[in-house]
């Protein structure tokens, strides 16, 4: 009996890790805050590799005033190997595509990502 109630916690600790959503930035949960959102990502890529995914956050797309980088919950900070990667991982955690456009100067380009919350 008591084992059945151990795997019962467990398998409801492991289903909420993945029902409740959540993006971490700087090991903060920013779908818990009710005065984030709108998301920009920015992202910097120099000479076919990829480097610098930043985040910005905030009420309105004209007030990210915070920014961070994305990490797991435990603080360590995630790796993307293309920028798709990067946004399927925000859109999958409960947030939707505004807008997107490049900038491109002295060879290297910056790609920025808006994304507004749905959850």
């Amino acid at each position: 009996m008591k084992s059945r109630i151990v795997y019962f916690i467990i398998i409801f600790v492991l289903l909420s890790l993945y029902i409740f959503p959540g993006l971490f930035v700087n090991s903060r949960n920013i779908m818990k805050d009710g005065k984030v959102d709108y998301i920009e990502m920015t992202w910097e890529k120099k000479k076919g590799s990829v480097t610098n995914i930043n985040i910005k956050y905030g009420e309105s797309p004209g007030r990210l005033d915070r920014d961070g980088v994305l990490t797991r919950r435990s603080g360590r900070k995630l790796t993307f190997r293309s920028i798709q990667e990067a946004v399927n991982h925000i859109k999958k955690n409960g947030w939707s595509d505004v807008r997107s456009f490049i900038q491109c100067f002295s060879g290297k380009s910056v790609y920025h990502f808006f994304f507004k919350k749905i959850i």
